[in-house]
């Protein structure tokens, strides 16, 4: 849906992931990468509407944050 849905189901579909990635487990989180969400949430950086830029910067920050933390918790 966030890849070829109209705006206003992608702008949900953000949310979702935002969401996700702000209350889900590793496990999820790792999933919806492995699913690709990235990309597309990349992709519509480039929409007019400040609060969905913040949206989409908040779950892609969300996700690296996991990724830190799991890269530490293996290494250490």
């Amino acid at each position: 849906m966030i890849k070829q849905g109209d705006f206003k189901s992608q702008k949900e579909a953000v949310w979702v992931i935002t969401n996700l990635t702000s209350g889900g487990t590793m496990e999820q989180i790792a999933y919806c990468v492995q699913c690709g969400v990235i990309s597309p949430m990349c992709d519509m950086l480039t929409v007019k509407e400040a609060k969905v830029i913040t949206i989409i910067l908040d779950g892609i920050n969300n996700i690296l944050q996991v990724n830190y933390v799991s890269h530490n918790v293996n290494h250490n």
